[in-house]
């Protein structure tokens, strides 16, 4: 099963001038006050398996302030969904796009959605493997002192990949992984319905106090 990923060789560099252009400028409202550049601000883009048409738009300019910014948007018919750290503008496009979740893609959509979920502490990061980028490398080994002091273990030793346990009776995936949140990794359950609503329906606290926090701003 695949999971969503700000890499690989889905994404494509979008050069061409004239098409960059259009594109940055169809844009450019909905970056509020953020500066857009032609000339330095980067732009890819990939296809969504859930979506039909719609499609995922990245912006990097390394001029901006923020260490590590990336503005992402949602278009689909020349609507533009700014993801913002709110579940609204996925939501949104679900009903509008019509979205088709499958087994086979209900695991992208749902690191796509906790990716894109912000709260206080950050994305909730869906740990599909260790060696997905936004893992801090200092949080694979590390443990506070009192955990040491316990004899538990940390991320590498406790990692398990996602999985996805089948359909609830009312059609709904089951779906269990672990998550990267704040300064903690929870070993959580979600729910998925088939319009793309997520419930996670339990989490439970595996490591605690890491010193450190995924770093993936979007605004």
């Amino acid at each position: 099963m695949a999971y969503f990923r700000c890499d690989g060789p889905d994404w494509k560099e979008i050069a061409n001038v004239d098409d960059k252009g259009q594109l940055l400028a169809h844009l450019r409202h909905a970056a509020g006050d953020i500066r857009i550049d032609l000339a330095t601000t980067q732009v890819r883009d990939r296809a969504l398996p859930f979506y039909n048409a719609a499609r995922l738009v990245e912006l990097v300019d390394l001029g901006w302030e923020r260490k590590n910014l990336r503005l992402f948007f949602l278009i689909d018919n020349q609507e533009v969904y700014r993801l913002d750290g709110s579940s609204l503008p996925i939501l949104t496009l679900n009903e509008k796009a019509s979205i088709s979740l499958t087994d086979e893609n209900v695991g992208f959509y749902v690191s796509f959605f906790c990716f894109f979920l912000r709260s206080e502490g950050g994305p909730f990061l869906i740990l599909d493997s260790l060696d997905n980028p936004y893992i801090p490398a200092e949080a694979l080994d590390w443990l506070d002192e009192a955990a040491l002091e316990a004899g538990q273990l940390g991320l590498r030793r406790l990692f398990r990949a996602p999985r996805l346990f089948g359909r609830s009776e009312n059609g709904d995936w089951r779906f269990c992984a672990l998550v990267y949140y704040d300064n903690a990794v929870f070993a959580a359950d979600f729910l998925v319905q088939r319009a793309g609503e997520i419930k996670m329906e339990t989490d439970r606290p595996i490591i605690a106090n890491l010193r450190c926090r995924v770093n993936a701003p979007i605004s």
